[in-house]
């Protein structure tokens, strides 16, 4: 492990044709070495980083719950336009393309469970760790991508994102692509140069929406007037005419992909838009876009815009020192280290201007602030004697060992206690024994998917006194999810007697985080 930098060192200084000739020889030449042992190393690290405790940790709270409620009824009713939760409410939050992913690998497992959820996270954020490495490779940046694929493993926050069933870090694997595939050279076959682009960037759009062609549109223009005034032998450009050379035809030709993706990606949003009467339209752009980004909802909290400075110091740890420093030391002549520095910029700017903020939001920026690190690092490490550089190896590589060590005590001992007070597995099969499936369960008043999906079909959802009252009226048998502390007040708005079969804190030995009883009428 250790003379894996070395070993890409000499692989990057091998560039005589005789070095070539010589090193040509299959998969045991010294050439094929420097390829397969660092693509086997960085795979092994996300390996124990992303998928460590993959099933030893039970689904997480509401956004894996909800993702799992999606799939299965997916799979359940073979209605694959329109995920539905399994009260039947219709999923208006996100696109369905992430559920999608959850279903068909539930389905090649024949259910549901934690490893369906969590797989395509831990996929996504392989691919987005081995896309990083090997576009620096192509760039002959060998070391810079060994460094930049294991700094962006381990930053601590993608690893955690990548560890559990969210969207965010399938959204970065996407703009990721789009990003490193528009990069690349214009070659003979234009055509796969601008549909391989566009096939991430509908995968982007299906996942979340229009944030990922905005973010990867503003990365990329910002690239291309950077690059309009860096030609040694012309003069010094003015602004203005930057500006239009950015925005010339020949410039906008390359975000072809984007218009592409969003033709890919309109049927799907038409047709739900069609099948839900246009409330989808109205939810998912106007509240989860507009309203996120402007405000105008009580619900959403605004943040100030230097939110994601200290977020992202505190979230690349350990490796916040080195990025504080290739930032400072950046080379104005290394063009992939300016290219990751653009896309640095361009989103934590573009997600700063929203008022509402979430630290997992700036995910797909840990990509270029990985190549940043990696390009400085091999500038750095080249400039060092041999025993500095052994010693910097051993340095590097010590601290990559420590973080799965790490991930593994933060799951037995903060994770483990964390659940153990979430947990409702207990209540929901003491509800489910009172109360057999196909019976319903009502939830009032109560939003926990978790539970939900713990008590499985038939559920519903229900927030009117009137309603509950009409329920009860129709089913007196009828079995009711409430939370503890609004026990008391439904039992005044009811006109005949009820009684507490279950508690949520019964048999669960670290408590309920927020405790729920289970109410029936009384015989």
């Amino acid at each position: 492990m250790n003379n894996l930098i070395e070993l890409e060192a000499q692989d990057a200084e091998a560039g005589t044709q005789q070095h070539q000739d010589r090193n040509r020889g299959g998969f045991g030449s010294p050439r094929s070495r420097a390829v397969l042992l660092p693509c086997f190393f960085l795979l092994v690290l996300c390996l124990l980083l992303f998928a460590n405790g993959l099933m030893s940790r039970s689904l997480w709270a509401s956004h894996e719950a909800r993702a799992a409620q999606n799939a299965q009824t997916m799979l359940d009713t073979g209605d694959w336009l329109l995920p539905r939760l399994f009260d039947g409410t219709a999923e208006l939050q996100k696109p369905a393309g992430f559920y999608w992913l959850v279903a068909v690998v539930g389905g090649g497992r024949g259910h549901v469970d934690e490893i369906a959820v969590r797989f395509p996270a831990i996929f996504a954020g392989a691919f987005t760790v081995m896309a990083v490495w090997w576009w620096l490779r192509q760039q002959g940046r060998p070391v810079a991508g060994l460094v930049a694929g294991a700094c962006l493993a381990s930053a601590v926050h993608f690893t955690g994102t990548a560890r559990i069933g969210r969207i965010d870090i399938p959204l970065t694997a996407a703009v990721t692509g789009m990003l490193l595939t528009l990069h690349q050279p214009v070659g003979k076959r234009r055509w796969v140069q601008i549909l391989v682009p566009a096939l991430f960037g509908t995968f982007a759009l299906l996942l979340k929406g229009p944030i990922g062609l905005v973010l990867v549109s503003g990365v990329w223009l910002l690239h291309c007037f950077a690059q309009s005034g860096e030609a040694e032998s012309a003069p010094p450009r003015r602004f203005q005419d930057r500006m239009k050379q950015v925005f010339s035809p020949n410039h906008l030709i390359t975000l072809s992909p984007c218009f592409l993706a969003i033709l890919f990606a309109a049927p799907w949003f038409i047709a739900v838009h069609r099948a839900t009467d246009g409330e989808f339209s109205r939810v998912f752009f106007w509240y989860h876009h507009i309203n996120r980004a402007f405000g105008g909802a009580e619900a959403l909290g605004s943040h100030p815009w230097w939110f994601y400075l200290p977020r992202l110091a505190l979230d690349f740890l350990p490796w916040t020192p080195l990025a504080l420093v290739a930032l400072w030391k950046l080379p104005r002549r290394d063009a992939a280290a300016r290219f990751g520095l653009d896309w640095l910029v361009v989103m934590v700017i573009v997600l700063s201007a929203s008022r509402f903020k979430r630290a997992d939001y700036l995910l797909p920026a840990y990509p270029g602030l990985a190549i940043v690190v990696g390009c400085w690092a091999e500038g750095w490490y080249a400039s060092r004697t041999l025993n500095g550089q052994r010693l910097w190896r051993t340095a590097f590589f010590g601290m990559l060992v420590l973080m799965p060590v790490g991930w593994f005590g933060f799951d037995h001992y903060v994770t483990a206690k964390e659940q153990a007070s979430r947990e409702t597995e207990p209540f929901a099969r003491q509800v489910r024994e009172l109360s057999p499936a196909p019976a319903p369960v009502v939830m009032f008043r109560v939003e926990n998917h978790l539970l939900a999906y713990q008590l499985g079909r038939p559920v519903r959802t229900l927030t009117g006194w009137g309603d509950l009252l009409a329920e009860w009226r129709h089913d007196p048998v009828l079995v009711v999810v409430v939370r503890e502390d609004e026990a008391a007040t439904l039992r005044e708005h009811l006109p005949f007697p009820t009684e507490t079969v279950a508690d949520s804190r019964a048999g669960s030995p670290a408590g309920s985080y927020r405790p729920m009883v289970l109410i029936r009428r009384t015989p």
